[in-house]
């Protein structure tokens, strides 16, 4: 489903950095596959595979939120998830910039 929505909203937005970051938020999979062919900087792609990685996308989110038998309070899920990923995307970026460039 979030793949079709991407690749709907390909045919509108031109930017390959903002559809990898969309990408990223709705599912991890085809994120990291966008990602590795895209013609985005090599360190800016990695700080965004590692917000994919952290955040995990919101087909994860809702997979577990439909087999989930407590009452989780889904806002604040989402949002720590959101910052786990902006962590992981700013760790990724200052690691890779620091040891491998």
């Amino acid at each position: 489903f979030f793949s079709a929505v991407v690749g709907a909203l390909s045919a509108v937005i031109k930017s390959e950095a903002v559809l990898a970051f969309l990408s990223a938020f709705f599912e991890i999979g085809n994120a990291t596959s966008r990602l590795a062919i895209s013609p985005i900087s090599y360190p800016l792609r990695i700080a965004m595979i590692g917000f994919a990685l952290g955040f995990s996308g919101l087909s994860v989110h809702m997979q577990a939120f439909s087999l989930l038998d407590t009452e989780v309070r889904k806002g604040k899920y989402i949002i720590m998830k959101l910052s786990e990923g902006l962590l992981c995307a700013v760790l990724s970026f200052v690691i890779f910039s620091k040891f491998v460039l």
